[in-house]
């Protein structure tokens, strides 16, 4: 079931456009969490003020004050970056409350808010109910006991206290404690180390298999909205610009073109889009719904999207959904969408900041969007000294790239501190988020921080904890300024994550090595960028009108194949982890869409 709120009757539309919904979709658009004081040191905040990254959202989203409400969208999507955004949004509560009286008929005790923008086109808003994903009681048969082994005696923490996924997915934090156990456990014997790994990958189905029903259950065709923009728009465009045509001669059904674009590129054949057509048209005895469905059909006989190249996807996760790895649904994981998670809105936009106020501060020599040269990379490797088949796989490596770092041993805090800010690229791999050799306060102290990769277990959790603000290194690194972050969500295990890590990085290296710098289209991203810049120092006082842009006719190519972005090697770099769900599943990129190139500073 699918409410349709754009095409709901007037007198819900009446009911949706009240203070009160007003304030729930807000809220949920941006994220419950969008109180968090991201902090960090821009030019506009002057080197020794904090400036709070929510203040973009926050200082504005007055909902009391409805007459601010236009200017308030205005702003929001004039921030916006280029690629298209997703926000996922758990709904209950009041907002359950609220839905119910709407839809009365509903049975749903929880629903999602799914939310698609991109600055080309209007946005689109989806409720989704959400049911109970019940596990098959023959998942774990016949391995209830874990293998015997040492083990270090460290029990698996929940990282959050309660969220509605504990009633909709249990199974989910039962999957997270079991991988934790068993990763603890060192087999001692050649029977342990069989029945170690049948309970490994044991749980490494029953994770596909899970995430698998996530996508069946709760969005089932309205998966496609996961998915970004194709990179060659020129054949959909086309398509688009007919179809529409056509519709709007033959039927009274009014096309709504940003919609028609994700029926069309975002299903991967035409038996799948009559799937999503039977769920959208639910008036389909109407002979003009019908006249529509067959056009929309039509069209898409005409495109083949089994295997194209996908723009980058920047998703917003509120704390009910954020552990969820939603990189590795199979709609997504198949098409090896590329994909950054955001823990708010406000955290993209203070990340775009951040980079357009370093423009300011050199004169205008770095192009706005946010770039890095993997060799000037520093890195930590094995500091507890424990990992030696980790630094025997990367040290030599690392030294042949000609990179500077420490291996098998503690760095002092000040050098790690420096090499946070001197740098372009921090490798860590060691155990944890690496926060016990540089503390939280430490890294927040940087005011420009470099990418990062993370490669210790759970180094991308966030702890929630009630209505405290979210802890974590993630939290920490994006307080700090760094554009994106390579991390794991869980415990993950060795081999498997060195292999990851040494396929990522090889990509990445070969792909820099390459890479001309003289690409057209990626010089469009700059221009584009700058003109948002111009946009946000002229925002007091002006008011502003979307669509002035001719965006369209000059759409930015992300994929171009001479830069490419960071989060492209992750799909890649998953499928040589020999537990492709287990290990490859936990590896998640936070940040926005960061390109590779060739000596920013030298």
């Amino acid at each position: 079931m699918l409410v349709n709120i754009s095409s709901a009757p007037s007198s819900v539309q009446e009911s949706l456009t009240s203070l009160r919904f007003a304030e729930s979709a807000m809220t949920c658009g941006i994220g419950k969490h969008r109180d968090i004081r991201f902090q960090s040191s821009t030019k506009s905040a002057m080197p020794g003020h904090r400036m709070g990254l929510s203040s973009v959202v926050k200082s504005k989203v007055r909902i009391g004050k409805l007459r601010n409400l236009e200017q308030l969208v205005t702003d929001f999507f004039e921030d916006l970056q280029s690629s298209t955004i997703v926000c996922i949004t758990f709904l209950g509560g009041d907002n359950d409350v609220l839905l119910r009286e709407i839809l009365p008929s509903s049975s749903s005790s929880a629903w999602m808010l799914l939310s698609r923008l991109n600055v080309y086109h209007k946005p689109i808003v989806k409720i989704l109910p959400m049911d109970l994903i019940v596990e098959d009681a023959a998942a774990n048969s016949g391995l209830e006991s874990i293998c015997k082994g040492s083990t270090s005696g460290t029990k698996w923490r929940c990282p959050w206290d309660y969220t509605m996924v504990d009633d909709l997915a249990p199974q989910f934090k039962t999957i997270l404690e079991e991988i934790c156990l068993s990763a603890d456990v060192l087999p001692d014997s050649v029977e342990n180390n069989y029945l170690w790994w049948r309970r490994r990958e044991n749980l490494d189905n029953r994770l596909n298999k899970f995430l698998s029903r996530i996508e069946e259950t709760w969005l089932g065709t309205w998966k496609c909205m996961l998915l970004g923009e194709p990179v060659d728009c020129n054949h959909l465009d086309s398509v688009l610009l007919r179809l529409k045509s056509d519709i709007n001669c033959k039927s009274e059904f009014d096309a709504e073109e940003s919609l028609l674009r994700v029926f069309l590129g975002g299903t991967r054949s035409v038996s799948e889009l009559r799937a999503f057509l039977n769920s959208y048209f639910v008036r389909e005895i109407d002979e003009l719904f019908g006249l529509s469905h067959q056009l929309i059909l039509e069209a898409a006989s005409s495109l083949k999207n089994n295997c194209i190249k996908r723009e980058p996807l920047i998703m917003v996760f509120d704390s009910e959904v954020q552990m969820f790895p939603w990189e590795n649904l199979p709609a997504l994981r198949k098409q090896k969408q590329e994909v950054y998670r955001m823990p708010s809105f406000g955290s993209i936009f203070s990340a775009i900041k951040i980079n357009c106020c370093l423009e300011e501060q050199i004169g205008g020599a770095f192009p706005s969007f946010p770039l890095i040269d993997p060799l000037d990379t520093f890195y930590l490797l094995n500091p507890s000294c424990d990992l030696e088949d980790a630094q025997k796989e990367f040290e030599e490596w690392f030294k042949d790239q000609n990179l500077k770092g420490i291996a098998g041993k503690v760095s002092k805090v000040e050098e790690l501190a420096s090499a946070l800010k001197d740098h372009d690229l921090f490798i860590y791999i060691g155990h944890g988020n690496g926060m016990q050799y540089i503390p939280w306060y430490e890294i927040q102290k940087v005011e420009i921080c470099v990418a990062t990769v993370l490669t210790g277990c759970c180094s991308g959790s966030i702890c929630y904890k009630g209505c405290y603000n979210p802890q974590g290194a993630v939290i920490s690194y994006l307080l700090a300024g760094s554009t994106v972050m390579i991390t794991n969500l869980w415990d993950v295990t060795f081999p498997d994550i060195d292999r990851f890590g040494r396929s990522m990085l090889n990509a990445m290296f070969e792909k820099r090595s390459t890479s001309s710098g003289n690409c057209t289209l990626c010089n469009s991203v700059v221009q584009e960028f700058e003109l948002k810049n111009k946009r946000c120092n002229k925002r007091n006082g002006k008011k502003k009108v979307l669509g002035e842009r001719k965006l369209k006719e000059d759409r930015l190519n992300l994929n171009c194949g001479h830069r490419q972005m960071i989060g492209s090697f992750i799909s890649e770099a998953r499928d040589a982890c020999k537990l492709p769900f287990l290990n490859g599943a936990a590896l998640v990129c936070y940040g926005v869409p960061t390109v590779l190139c060739q000596s920013l500073k030298k």
